[in-house]
């Protein structure tokens, strides 16, 4: 008669089965069945949206996909007694009786044969499935994040779907209407600081002086109210740099992801890859824009005959441009343009290194 397995064995096993749950944030490997059934319905073209309330977001975040792929999986995921193993690792333990696992199931059952056995086991089938990660957009997903439309105003979680354990099986939200007073981003959209005091190999002085009259403006933006003049030769403190984009703008000429035709965009800066944030009626969205790199390409207005996926026409490109925040001798603060043109001593070389200059 076959004995029952030590209470080692045992112990060892409810440990195991207490490891189930995979906590929402952490769906990034799963076993390939649960991503069939997570990826079934998302293919190209999918737009879903991101999503996690104990992840400190605010509100879901539209992603169109561009591609999606699962990947072999052999990190550390199988999990016994605190102790981190691979599932090659549970494989040569479970077919050679070999291996670190093996061998730390024998340091756990002793002389008990039954119970390794019995362990093995359970362990085995635990794990009956080789794990695979998510790629989505050639990244790593979390499917605990990720949600996909599934009838008005209504979204499933995909880490759901994969067997994850997720605290928001579903979620209710409808993309915001498209308001034509929010067609253009604001400026805080378009700003990026740059550390003053090392950029791309060079540093910026703290003090210039202006190689020309330059006018001081209220904020950074050539249409903006002037404040104040800096004569030429005199020095001014350099408080701030930015750049600031000017973002291209796309006339959408078929549905693609989340733009309809007819929708206007505008792109503000590249991801890699393909990607770009894009400003789309009051909010920021990650979109694969690689269908309008030939017209950009071609300069604004380009033509959209013939190139394959085309959807939408650039009408203008991104561009970038500095703006200092100075103070001049008598008090006075405003923004000046491209100071890298109109003043002198703005940049010194550090260690013979480059400089890109946006704008010129």
């Amino acid at each position: 008669m076959n004995r029952p397995p030590s209470w080692k064995a045992l112990a060892a096993l409810c440990g195991l089965l207490g490891s189930t749950a995979v906590a929402a944030e952490r769906c990034h490997v799963v076993p390939q069945s649960g991503a069939e059934a997570a990826l079934g319905e998302v293919v190209s073209g999918s737009l879903l949206v991101q999503f996690c309330a104990a992840c400190g977001d605010r509100a879901p975040v539209p992603v169109h996909v561009a591609s999606v792929a699962t990947q072999p999986w052999d990190g550390k995921g199988v999990v016994l007694e605190g102790e981190r193993f691979t599932w090659a690792e549970l494989q040569q333990a479970r077919q050679a009786r070999d291996g670190r696992l093996y061998r730390f199931v024998v340091l756990l059952t002793g002389k008990d044969e039954v119970g390794r056995e019995f362990l093995l086991d359970a362990l085995a089938d635990h794990y009956a499935e080789p794990p695979v990660a998510v790629l989505l957009n050639g990244q790593r997903a979390d499917l605990g994040r990720l949600f996909l439309q599934t009838g008005d105003g209504r979204w499933r979680n995909l880490g759901a779907s994969a067997g994850c354990r997720v605290e928001l099986p579903e979620l209710a939200w409808s993309l915001p209407e498209r308001d034509p007073r929010q067609e253009r981003p604001p400026l805080t959209e378009l700003l990026t600081a740059i550390d003053r005091r090392v950029y791309d190999g060079a540093r910026f002085a703290s003090e210039w002086q202006a190689a020309s009259a330059q006018p001081l403006l209220a904020a950074p933006d050539s249409a903006a109210d002037r404040v104040g003049l800096v004569a030429a030769g005199a020095p001014v403190a350099a408080l701030e740099v930015v750049t600031r984009v000017d973002p291209g703008r796309v006339r959408v000429l078929r549905d693609h992801g989340p733009f309809r035709a007819g929708d206007v965009l505008y792109v503000l800066d590249g991801l890699g890859t393909g990607q770009h944030r894009v400003w789309h009626y009051g909010r920021v969205i990650e979109a694969d824009t690689r269908g309008l790199a030939q017209q950009q390409a071609e300069g604004a207005g380009g033509a959209c005959s013939g190139a394959a996926g085309c959807w939408g026409l650039a009408e203008t490109a991104p561009s970038e441009t500095w703006w200092g925040w100075v103070r001049g001798s008598d008090g006075t603060a405003g923004w000046v343009q491209q100071p890298q043109q109109g003043f002198a001593g703005v940049l010194t070389a550090a260690r013979g290194g480059t400089l890109r200059r946006p704008g010129g």
